[in-house]
């Protein structure tokens, strides 16, 4: 009995001995593979992607949450937190996940162009400006950035600037047909109509399904007195969805 006694002392003392040196040497095997830490990051957040883009935004957010506790210092995790959150229609929420994350990394121009998109959605056109223009000048080729700071200066009141942003962005992508809409309007809103007619003509050539885009020509036609081509322009809208000709019902 005496010598089972011993033994199981011995037993003991060994696996206690032994517990500390096994979490040392892991400590130890984890600072020298930092790369295994990394591969571990991106794999999480991939899978968060996967879930995100499934629809599966509870497990996206688990998924997200998990990289950051992580990594507390790792920005894309709190920015595709931002994302998700966009995505569901909370912008105030998913503003603060922006923010999280330039505090982390205020060079994130794709934060600071989210972070101006949620405050533009909020109604707040000035605090929205300053995040879109840090983003253009981190990335001077970011064609949505330079369309929505022209949005931004327009709900301001500042006419002259939203045309030269919005002017700037379809510069940047001739296919932009959004930013060409949105210059369109400008130019018509200013009477100025042979240029509205030629930007709304190129939106049309962009994009032939976009009843939009027929309807503005088609209005900046009437303007212009050509109501034959005005008419036409306006059935071919009808072609894409139902659109209301401005002519009565002899127009039809």
């Amino acid at each position: 009995m005496k010598l089972f006694q011993s033994f199981f002392f011995w037993f003991v003392f060994l696996i206690v001995l032994y517990i500390p040196c096994v979490s040392e040497t892991s400590i130890i095997q984890q600072s020298n593979n930092p790369a295994k830490g990394q591969q571990e990051k991106f794999k999480i957040l991939d899978q968060g992607l996967d879930y995100q883009e499934q629809g599966n935004f509870g497990e996206a957010i688990k998924a997200f949450k998990s990289v950051m506790a992580r990594n507390p210092d790792f920005a894309p995790a709190p920015f595709h937190l931002g994302l998700v959150q966009t995505e569901l229609g909370f912008p105030e929420t998913a503003l603060k996940w922006y923010e999280r994350a330039l505090k982390i990394d205020d060079q994130f121009a794709d934060a600071h162009f989210q972070a101006g998109a949620a405050l533009l959605e909020m109604g707040q056109p000035e605090k929205a400006n300053h995040h879109l223009n840090k983003t253009v000048l981190l990335d001077p080729k970011f064609a949505d950035a330079f369309d929505l700071l022209g949005v931004t200066f327009q709900m301001i009141g500042d006419m002259q600037s939203a045309e030269k942003h919005f002017r700037q962005a379809t510069l940047l992508d001739k296919d932009f047909n959004e930013a060409q809409i949105h210059l369109g309007k400008i130019l018509l809103s200013q009477e100025r109509l042979k240029e509205a007619k030629e930007i709304f003509e190129k939106a049309v050539e962009i994009d032939p399904s976009s009843d939009q885009a027929y309807r503005l020509l088609g209005y900046t036609l009437f303007k212009m007195s050509k109501e034959e081509d005005a008419k036409k322009i306006f059935r071919k809208a009808m072609e894409t969805q139902e659109a209301i000709l401005p002519f009565g019902d002899e127009g039809r």
